[in-house]
């Protein structure tokens, strides 16, 4: 996490434990020289941050003598500190905290770039659901759940149900989709598919119907390409999440929703074209220029003498 975020979320960890010191150091840091700045503290009575400028280590120290979090942010802190101890988990607040930044991506991918996808809660709760259970697996969860829908929406198709009907039956698939993976992971161990349940049911049937939808009316290839496009721009979404640590910045700076705010009206204001749009369009003025250019080449030639 960034050193601004880690100030404040060790400052929040501090209030709560109120141990004599809290130190945070970078993720690369090795064991042994942070073995040897607890033993040094512990046994000599070294403070923290100097045993830390002895081994090289660029550590936040927060304590007496340390670092402390600024006057105007103590307010939101122990608002912070009152939750918890409320035993509201600040995963589900990162959770909700996160959201309006995930859906301002997805605004910035649909209306400037013209990426199609099943619609605008998808890809924002799919990114979600990567969050909690990994790329990985909520990529494999993902496919395994709309492979089978798609399967069983192709074998109701014959029914000649009605769209309500249809859209509960898929909701009942999913849910034993979903039962059986938990099941599977407590049965095998594995952690990422006990988080399962972070996959709305609801949304996924929908992608599931969409999907059917789809290719009914534009055909196999573009169901595919659209339900490509929606993965990978959860996909996006997650890794810009993850990699860039706004997890922990917007639970720092929860402020930072206003700018969300703002950028969503910005783009809410846009009329050009969206670059993929470009894109196409150029492709067809090249073509126009090539056929335009190639009648103009015929008079230039000679033509064959009459027998």
């Amino acid at each position: 996490m960034r050193r601004s975020a880690a100030l404040m979320l060790g400052a929040l960890l501090r209030h709560l434990v109120t141990p004599g010191e809290v130190v945070l150091v970078p993720r690369a840091a090795d064991l042994l020289p942070l073995w040897e700045m607890a033993r040094a503290n512990l046994i000599d009575g070294t403070p923290m941050a100097e045993e830390a400028r002895r081994w090289n280590i660029d550590a936040i120290v927060l304590g007496e003598v340390g670092l402390r979090v600024p006057s105007w942010r103590r307010p939101l802190m122990l608002a912070w500190a009152h939750a918890v101890r409320a035993q509201v988990p600040l995963g589900a607040l990162t959770l909700i905290l996160i959201l309006p930044i995930i859906a301002s991506l997805v605004v910035v991918a649909r209306v400037v770039i013209g990426l199609e996808t099943f619609g605008m809660f998808g890809p924002v709760i799919v990114s979600l659901a990567f969050i909690t259970t990994g790329l990985w697996w909520g990529t494999l969860i993902f496919v395994a759940i709309v492979g089978l829908g798609v399967a069983l929406r192709l074998a109701l198709q014959h029914l000649r149900l009605q769209a309500v009907a249809r859209l509960a039956i898929l909701i009942a698939l999913v849910a034993a989709v979903m039962g059986g993976l938990t099941l599977v992971g407590a049965t095998l161990g594995v952690g990422p598919l006990l988080n399962i349940s972070i996959f709305p049911m609801v949304i996924m049937s929908n992608v599931i119907e969409s999907f059917a939808a789809s290719q009914v009316e534009f055909g196999t290839r573009q169901a595919l390409r659209m339900t490509a496009t929606t993965l990978g721009l959860s996909i996006v979404c997650y890794l810009v999440v993850d990699r860039a640590g706004l997890q922990s910045l917007v639970l720092a700076f929860p402020e930072i929703l206003l700018a969300t705010v703002v950028v969503d009206v910005l783009l809410g204001k846009w009329r050009g074209l969206r670059l993929l749009e470009y894109v196409r369009f150029l492709g067809a003025v090249g073509e126009q220029r090539s056929d335009a250019l190639a009648p103009a080449a015929a008079p230039g030639r000679a033509e064959p003498p009459a027998p």
